[in-house]
C-alpha cells in the first residue's frame, strides 16, 4: 500500500507566469497543508519552477510532482525531461496521459513508456485516464479499459504498488460545480477501474491502487467524490491557484471520516 491518507493533486498546469508567484502560492499551499490530519496534498506546477520550489519543500504532508515527462533515460534527445531526473529534483508524483496532452497526440503507446519509465524511477506516477464522451450503451467503458490495459502492458506486477489512476472524464473538465459528474456514476466507474485492473494482473486484485477523480472539483462537491463516489483523492487544476476556495477544499475532504 502507498497510501493511507486521501490524496489532493494539485495541477498548477501554465500557472503561473512568474516563479515569484509560483513562490507565493506555494507557500500559501504549504501553510493550508499543516492543518490537513488525514490528507497529503501533491502540487504539480510547471516544470520551470519544480527545483525553486523543491529547495523549500517540507518533510510531510505536502509533496511535489512533475506534469510530464519523456520515456528517453539519457542521450541525444534534445529538449526531454526524463523521469529519473524529476526523481533527483525532490518531486516524488508525475502526471503521466494527462487528457490535455492525449488531445495534442499523445498515444496509448506513448503513455506507456512514459509510466514504465516513471515507476522504475522510483516515483508514483499518476496514470490519467478517461473518455470523452459518456454513452448510454456503455461503450465508454471499452475506452477506458483499453487506455489502462495498453498503459500496463508492458509493465512488471512489482511495480504496480507505485501506481496511481487519475480518472478524468473529458467532457466533465471546466464546468460549473452544479454540472459536475454524479458521484454515484463515479462511484461504478471505480468499480469498473478495479475490475480492470484485477484483469490485468491474472484476477488478483489491486485493492491499494489509489483512484482519484478529476472534472469540476470545487470546494463544494470535493468531498462528495470520495465519500459517494468511492475515489480516495482529487485530481484539482486551474481551480487549486484559488487559494480561499482550495483552502476549503481540502478542509472539506479532510473532515471525511
Amino acid at each position: 500500500m502507498i497510501l493511507n491518507k486521501k490524496l489532493i493533486v494539485a495541477n498548477w498546469k501554465n500557472h503561473p507566469n512568474l516563479p515569484s508567484d509560483a513562490v507565493k502560492f506555494w507557500n500559501t499551499a504549504k501553510r493550508g497543508a499543516l492543518s490537513l490530519k488525514k490528507t497529503e496534498l501533491v502540487v504539480c506546477p510547471p516544470m520551470p519552477f519544480l527545483a525553486l520550489l523543491a529547495r523549500t519543500l517540507p518533510p510531510k504532508k505536502i509533496f511535489l510532482g512533475a506534469q510530464s515527462s519523456s520515456a528517453e533515460e539519457g542521450g541525444s534527445w534534445t529538449g526531454s525531461i526524463p523521469a529519473s531526473m524529476i526523481f533527483e529534483i525532490g518531486a516524488r508524483y508525475l502526471l503521466i496521459g494527462h487528457s490535455e496532452e492525449r488531445r495534442l497526440g499523445l498515444t496509448d503507446k506513448d503513455i506507456g513508456k512514459r509510466l514504465a519509465a516513471a515507476l522504475r524511477a522510483g516515483l508514483y506516477a499518476i496514470l490519467c485516464v478517461g473518455e470523452s464522451a459518456r454513452d448510454t450503451e456503455g461503450f465508454f467503458l471499452s475506452i477506458l479499459e483499453g487506455q489502462i490495459s495498453s498503459a500496463l502492458s508492458a509493465i512488471p506486477r512489482k511495480f504496480l504498488d507505485n501506481l496511481i489512476i487519475a480518472y478524468e472524464p473529458v467532457w466533465a473538465i471546466g464546468k460549473a460545480e452544479r454540472e459536475a459528474m454524479n458521484p454515484r456514476d463515479l462511484h461504478e466507474t471505480v468499480i469498473f477501474i478495479r475490475k480492470t485492473l484485477a484483469a490485468f494482473v491474472g484476477g488478483n486484485p489491486l485493492p491499494n491502487t489509489p483512484i482519484l477523480y478529476g472534472g469540476s472539483v470545487g470546494a463544494h462537491n470535493a468531498a462528495h467524490f470520495i465519500s459517494e463516489g468511492t475515489a480516495i483523492g482529487l485530481l484539482v487544476g486551474r481551480g487549486s491557484l484559488e487559494t480561499t476556495s482550495f483552502r476549503e477544499l481540502l478542509a472539506s475532504v479532510d473532515a471525511i471520516k
